[in-house]
């Protein structure tokens, strides 16, 4: 019975190959990630500029209305 068992049998050079594929597509993996992380960060900075303007513009257009209001109503 044993007899009619199949056998695989993986070279020490197979083993070594698919370690070295897999050891470079890690490094791919590790390249795009870093590549990805760069434009997150951008993308976050530029969001928090964007933040920072929230509040203060239209209160800026507001305040600027109001002043041309009295301004045209002759009120000051």
């Amino acid at each position: 019975m044993a007899d009619n068992d199949p056998k695989i049998e993986i070279s020490l050079k197979e083993i070594y190959d698919e370690f070295r594929q897999l050891s470079s597509d890690i490094r791919n993996l590790v390249s795009k990630v870093d590549g990805s992380k760069a434009i997150t960060d951008d993308h976050e900075s530029r969001i928090r500029t964007l933040e920072k303007y929230k509040y203060a513009v239209p209160l800026t257009v507001i305040m600027a209305v109001v002043v041309e209001v009295i301004r045209f109503t002759g009120k000051g």
